[in-house]
């Protein structure tokens, strides 16, 4: 599936075909006065019926031994083996990606592809498509120009043909995710069985004519009311090839059901979410350690310390801080950088917001070490200019024992703070030295550990939670920590995967960074590394208006549009206030929008998350 490179990334064209295409020319043969070259909607319609199958009232799929063999008596023809499964790939390959495509993607003479368009190296190929998709968009405008009721006819014609394929697909390739309910043939050896690789081809391919058929219409103004599906839900079906890839990789089964219940059965979105985090080194290092291993479709049971067998085979669970997945700093295991905690008890018990920086130290053999300083400012902290860090405990940013985090956590935090503030435009305006951070906030750091019955830290340490509201809303700028967006490198010519990468993060799937992301005028996501500019953190608003940019045109932006509405959605995007807006004017003053905004993104995050203080 070629054509979603640009917004799926390369590993999209490694999908196969489920059968050889030189097999499909025995259904492509003309039957007596049927024209292989007429590639009418009516002789959509009447494909299978020609070539012995029948389509029932459910839309599957079934022949009729007789009719198949005197449709193929020919002694030049011979059907594609005896095997019902093989017939059957041959049936809806042949119907539903070639038959689909010349019936649609055509113009009054004949199909904008040949069939050699559409194989490569004996396999299927959609590396032509969007070209002719092109020419077949420019075909309808002109006929529209022309002669709008004809193109409206036209266009009606398109959209049966599109449902009917639409029904058959969801009904002989899909399968429900739901326990006790009918799983659409899920055994390899049942003769209804149809191939990961060919379900998911037919899925993406009706999805992407759909998609284009949808923007003619508003192009060309040919819509007419109950002729055409106007639902937002216009997937194709539940993609057996990703949610067994997501199994076999070792993802949550929670997490699986709460993006397959965002997403729904759009089987191209389902497709980026599953590739976009094939390369998350995190995501990989849950799967060898089984940290998921007894999660369930109703709840996230992630182990976020160490497993310790024991005798009884019970699991001791003991959250443990984290090292970085890249540590490679020299003394980092044992050592702990952590903030003056008396310091940090004066401000709370004047109920002023505790900030900290960060300042590095480097020897003459390029070795760095880092100590972390409470900030004072005289009165309050309301006039400066300071970052917030929004994490996940169960990617090991916290702490159950005290107020400290590794070097390699605070070199990664000094980097993110650093970028951000340039980005911001803050670190240059304010004169900060390149050896120090700005301001900033994080509970890890500055909410206190209660120690045993200690009545003093339990006041401050509610108090500092308390605070979490003021905190965000009054930063300059939110920093983003989730190990996998670290662990993966963001590519900007691909922006349908990168907003795809940050919707299905842990962090944007937690409850309680919702209030975090609700409250903050400027959120940075913290990456690998952005190729181009060799920076580490993205700009989330430049994030969705890439993505808004890129769908603004037809065909495959379509997708990203829909990825676009998603993260957006996520992140209360439409109230939430960012920074210079005018307070008066903000639609999150609106108290029915708040409410609205609130609900789109609390459906789809979770509450887990054993330690958090927010909790």
């Amino acid at each position: 599936m070629e054509h979603l490179k640009l917004t799926h990334g390369s590993d999209v064209v490694k999908i196969k075909a489920s059968c050889e295409t030189e097999n499909l020319d025995v259904y492509m043969k003309p039957i007596g006065n049927y024209n292989r070259y007429d590639y009418s909607p009516a002789k959509f319609h009447d494909f299978p019926r020609l070539h012995g199958w029948d389509v029932g009232a459910d839309s599957r799929l079934s022949y009729d031994e007789e009719v198949l063999r005197m449709a193929h008596e020919d002694e030049d023809s011979k059907p594609p083996g005896n095997d019902l499964k093989e017939k059957r790939a041959a049936m809806l390959q042949t119907w539903l990606f070639f038959g689909l495509i010349y019936t649609i993607v055509r113009n009054d003479a004949k199909p904008f592809l040949k069939f050699s368009d559409l194989r490569y190296d004996r396999n299927v190929s959609t590396k032509h498509l969007v070209g002719a998709l092109e020419q077949w968009y420019k075909y309808v405008v002109d006929m529209a120009r022309d002669n709008l009721s004809t193109a409206r006819l036209y266009m009606v014609e398109v959209e049966l043909v599109l449902r009917k394929a639409k029904a058959v697909v969801r009904s002989n390739c899909g399968f429900s995710t739901s326990p006790g309910k009918d799983e659409k043939v899920l055994d390899q050896n049942h003769l209804d069985y149809v191939s990961n690789e060919l379900a998911l081809t037919l899925m993406v391919l009706g999805e992407t004519l759909s998609s284009w058929k949808g923007q003619v219409i508003q192009a060309t103004k040919t819509s007419i009311t109950g002729w055409h599906d106007h639902q937002e839900e216009h997937g194709w079906g539940l993609p057996r090839y990703v949610f067994e890839g997501m199994e076999v990789d070792g993802w949550c089964k929670r997490k699986i059901h709460v993006l397959q219940s965002q997403l729904g059965s759009d089987a191209t979105l389902l497709l980026a979410a599953y590739f976009s985090q094939r390369d998350n080194k995190q995501r990989k290092d849950d799967a060898i350690e089984k940290r998921h291993q007894k999660c369930t479709r109703e709840d996230c049971k992630m182990i976020v310390g160490d497993q310790k067998s024991t005798k009884s085979r019970d699991y001791k669970k003991a959250y443990n801080t984290k090292h970085t997945l890249t540590c490679k700093l020299k003394g980092c295991e044992d050592a702990a950088v952590k903030p003056n905690l008396g310091d940090i008890h004066n401000k709370l018990k004047d109920d002023e917001i505790p900030l900290l920086t960060i300042e590095r130290t480097t020897t003459r053999t390029g070795a760095s070490s880092f100590a972390l300083k409470v900030e004072s400012h005289p009165g309050s902290t309301r006039h400066v200019r300071y970052g917030a860090i929004s994490h996940v405990w169960s990617d090991g940013w916290g702490n159950e024992v005290g107020n400290w985090l590794y070097p390699c956590q605070i070199a990664v935090i000094f980097r993110a703070l650093n970028e951000a503030a340039v980005n911001r435009r803050i670190r240059k305006s304010d004169q900060i030295s390149p050896e120090k951070t700005i301001p900033f906030w994080m509970d890890t750091l500055v909410i206190p550990v209660i120690a045993g019955n200690d009545n003093t830290d339990r006041t401050l340490r509610t108090r500092a939670i308390q605070q979490i509201g003021r905190v965000f809303s009054g930063a300059s700028l939110t920093v983003v920590l989730d190990n996998g967006l670290i662990s993966m490198q963001d590519d900007p010519d691909t922006q349908c995967q990168t907003g795809m990468r940050i919707l299905t993060s842990t962090w944007n799937t937690r409850l309680w960074t919702l209030q975090e992301v609700a409250d903050s005028k400027k959120i940075y996501v913290m990456t690998y590394q952005s190729s181009n500019t060799g920076t580490a953190v993205l700009d989330l608003d430049d994030i969705l208006h890439d993505l808004f940019d890129v769908s603004g045109g037809v065909g495959p932006g379509s997708f990203t549009r829909l990825t676009m509405r998603h993260l957006s959605d996520s992140i209360m995007n439409t109230t939430r206030k960012r920074g210079g807006e005018d307070a008066s004017s903000s639609l999150g003053n609106q108290p029915f929008m708040r409410i609205v905004d609130t609900w789109r993104a609390a459906r789809w995050r979770v509450s887990f998350g054993r330690g958090n203080p927010t909790v």
